[in-house]
């Protein structure tokens, strides 16, 4: 008994369709099996139309879920950042300090950049062909976005997100589109401010904004603000994650906000606290 729906397709079956070899390690995540290791091995990537196999199943994913919920509530469409797939497709798996691909956009800043550009053409595809199959909302998650120094995340993120969610406008005004730039606050501001970054309708915030400043930069551009409890307050006592829920409400108020936490559910979160969580956001 939520507000909506989301596809949570994992975000690797884009850099899989361009010629990666990945696999769901139990206990790891996902591994790619043949990562990027030189600008020759550029050479690997393969031309992506969305006839193929793993994103048509998406789709079909999309369009059964739609039709299951019976307009009960919208259905949220979802694909990883540019960015944070050229992490993956780089690195293999996270890392500690992310020098594989570091060493890529500061020693080869133009081929990085052609590899974003390539990844953006599949996502701008993947996403059209999520909303023709059912999705009401898109929502973009770089969740590296912190990796990157504010200038760099001007240079090698942003952009190609803002390209997604453009060229996804262009053909679908309607479709509104939520932007999450996990823990970058350097750019925030200019996200939520500047009006060219107007075809993010929403911007998701980490647990470690500013809420009474990020409120008053969106009342300049009317952006809708989604977030951001943190997800450690879901493992502790009732009573403190209803009363820090409580104040999040509080503070962020009724208008042009989507509650949510400040990242993603954990694998050890228990229901019944994430339904309290939810109930208190209703009956506060």
């Amino acid at each position: 008994n939520i507000d909506a729906a989301i596809i949570f397709s994992d975000i690797l079956i884009v850099p899989k369709v361009m010629g990666l070899d990945f696999i769901m390690e139990a206990g790891k995540g996902p591994q790619c099996l043949t990562p990027l290791k030189t600008i020759e091995d550029l050479m690997m990537l393969k031309p992506v139309n969305g006839t193929e196999g793993s994103l048509i199943s998406n789709y079909d994913a999309v369009f059964l879920t739609r039709m299951a919920l019976d307009g009960e509530v919208p259905l949220i469409g979802f694909c990883g950042a540019p960015w944070t797939l050229m992490v993956y497709m780089v690195e293999g798996t996270g890392s500690a300090n992310n020098a594989l691909v570091k060493k890529w956009i500061n020693a080869n800043p133009e081929e990085s950049k052609f590899l974003l550009a390539e990844i953006t053409k599949v996502l701008v595809l993947h996403m059209a062909n999520q909303v023709k199959s059912g999705a009401q909302l898109i929502q973009i998650f770089d969740s590296s976005a912190d990796l990157l120094s504010p200038d760099d995340y001007f240079e090698f993120s942003l952009p190609f997100a803002y390209t997604v969610a453009k060229e996804l406008k262009s053909q679908y005004p309607e479709i509104p589109v939520i932007f999450f730039p996990r823990g970058q606050y350097g750019a925030l501001k200019e996200i939520i401010t500047n009006h060219k970054y107007k075809v993010f309708d929403c911007v998701g915030l980490s647990h470690g904004v500013d809420i009474e400043e990020t409120r008053q930069w969106a009342k300049e551009t009317g952006k809708v603000l989604q977030g951001n409890l943190d997800p450690g307050v879901i493992m502790g006592k009732e009573e403190i994650i209803r009363a820090k829920t409580q104040a999040m409400v509080e503070d962020f108020g009724c208008h042009k906000h989507i509650a949510n936490l400040g990242h993603g559910v954990w694998p050890n979160h228990e229901i019944d606290k994430l339904s309290l969580f939810v109930d208190t956001v209703r009956t506060h």
